[in-house]
């Protein structure tokens, strides 16, 4: 099959933290020149990029390519990139133009209002901004701590927050709706989350898998807050660790401490502490406080110790080292995959788009998949009844 050089070239390394060139089909192919269609075909569908796109002009590629690039610009900022310690630095792009595919569809297939909440944080007080939270997504933070698990407490903020029209995606494997090479699933992992800029509807992206450290449960919804109060600050950015110590600030660094405070008094408020002063904190303290809060105990610990309840001392001292967690492999139903990864607003607005035959049933599939899926689109259909 012949094919531009210069286009099968640029689709391989426009992301160059995939490697792609590395893939011994394709790398044979550059030394070669040649490639079979068939194999062409089976490599796109494994990497999710449309094997139509090789076969493309070398200016319409360029133009294409250049659209991406100048929408990402003014969607995401990735000059705030906080750096997790040791990591290899590579942020994975191709995901986060995936949503910012997802995020026009959305805002040209449904009229939504502006949305404002966005930027509303800057210059309020911690409390201000706490309370403010509160009202635009109707969190009862009551309710939040009172779910049995972080699991579902997870849900019950992902829920809100949605109703206050940002769409909460979340990062997964399942149902292989995304790609699933050894070097993309590193990739996926590096990042923690990120937030997609839009007046009206800004997306949030929470990695389900990002930590295998430490509790997951916990960590989301830490970033998942953070997130939303990056949103009200106005600033739209990735996530790579929250954590203290291990970040080195981006631009917009004056808002980052400002965030936490935020973050902290919401999921942690002073109230729920102030009778340890003076009182010796042990590791049950902190597990109690992790249950009752939601949130993972090395957050808990170092909250208290921004807080001045513990010194750094008591604070190295609380933090164990945590052993590795295995994520359990699941088989959900095709529906709850697909709501999870795309969020719920993006997939409420292809349903109805769908079933108004305003578009086609491969766009829909492109939106929610990723891909052409036509055995997985049919099942899809049934269980949701479009």
């Amino acid at each position: 099959m012949e094919l531009d050089d210069r286009v099968f070239q640029r689709l391989l390394t426009f992301y160059p933290e995939e490697e792609l060139v590395s893939r011994p089909v394709l790398s044979a192919a550059i030394r070669s020149g040649e490639i079979r269609k068939s194999d062409l075909v089976a490599e796109a569908d494994k990497l999710f990029i449309p094997w139509q796109m090789f076969l493309l002009t070398w200016p319409n590629l360029r133009r294409h390519l250049q659209a991406i690039e100048r929408e990402r610009r003014d969607k995401i900022d990735v000059g705030h990139l906080s750096t997790r310690s040791g990591a290899r630095g590579a942020v994975p792009y191709r995901l986060i133009d995936r949503y910012i595919r997802a995020q026009r569809f959305l805002l040209e297939s449904e009229a939504h209002s502006r949305n404002k909440f966005c930027g509303s944080l800057r210059g309020k007080s911690v409390p201000a901004a706490v309370a403010a939270i509160e009202q635009h997504f109707g969190i009862s933070r009551a309710a939040f701590w009172g779910r049995s698990t972080k699991g579902r407490a997870f849900d019950y903020l992902a829920g809100c927050i949605e109703s206050g029209n940002v769409n909460v995606a979340l990062g997964t494997s399942e149902a292989r709706l995304v790609p699933t090479t050894k070097n993309h699933k590193s990739l996926y992992k590096n990042v923690s989350g990120f937030c997609l800029k839009s007046p009206k509807v800004p997306f949030a992206f929470v990695h389900m898998n990002m930590a295998d450290t430490e509790e997951p449960a916990g960590r989301r919804i830490y970033t998942l807050m953070l997130l939303v109060v990056l949103i009200g600050l106005d600033i739209y950015t990735v996530t790579r660790d929250w954590r203290p110590g291990r970040t080195r600030a981006g631009r917009d660094a004056e808002h980052s401490p400002t965030a936490h405070r935020i973050v902290g008094e919401f999921l942690l408020p002073c109230s729920a502490f102030e009778h340890l002063e003076g009182r010796p904190v042990t590791r049950k303290t902190i597990d109690d406080l992790s249950d009752t809060y939601k949130l993972t105990p090395s957050a808990v610990t170092y909250r208290l110790w921004k807080a001045s309840v513990i010194s750094r001392e008591e604070r190295d001292s609380l933090i164990t080292p945590s052993t590795p967690v295995k994520m359990k492999a699941r088989s959900p139903y095709i529906e709850n995959a697909v709501r999870k990864l795309n969020g719920g607003l993006v997939v409420s607005a292809v349903n109805g788009a769908f079933s108004r035959h305003s578009i086609s049933q491969n766009q829909a599939q492109y939106v929610l998949f990723g891909r052409i899926r036509r055995p997985l689109w049919a099942k899809y259909r049934a269980r949701v009844g479009i």
